[in-house]
């Protein structure tokens, strides 16, 4: 299972966009939908923070640790609202989910998933 997972954020990692919040499928970059689905981003962000424990090889608990945080860090400061001035969105909400297209919205197990990304890298210094 280990392998299978290292083989699944080998992938995930070099088909995220610049910012870590990945297309609504994943390989669409935009150019159909042009969703960004930041409930996805929040679960690959902790998946790679568990692997960066789990994985035998430090290189690549390195590499899975600093993108998670990462990934962690752009959803804080690039879609948790509010995301700017005008934005009426209850604050700590995370925008820009989509759990089926072309909807763009919030889901809360984004939300959950978040937070829960945040609790551990509390726990994991």
């Amino acid at each position: 299972m280990l392998a299978t997972a290292e083989k699944i954020a080998g992938f995930v990692l070099d088909h995220l966009p610049e910012d870590g919040v990945p297309w609504y499928d994943f390989v669409d970059e935009g150019v159909h939908f042009r969703n960004r689905d930041t409930s996805a981003a929040a679960l690959i962000a902790g998946g790679l923070l568990r692997l960066s424990t789990e994985t035998k090889d430090p290189a690549r608990a390195g590499i899975y640790r600093r993108e998670g945080e990462r990934i962690v860090q752009s959803l804080i400061d690039r879609y948790l609202s509010p995301v700017n001035a005008a934005d009426k969105t209850p604050p700590g909400v995370l925008r820009h989910g989509s759990s089926t297209r072309p909807n763009d919205g919030r889901l809360i197990y984004g939300d959950y998933y978040l937070l829960e990304d945040l609790l551990w890298l509390e726990e994991h210094p």
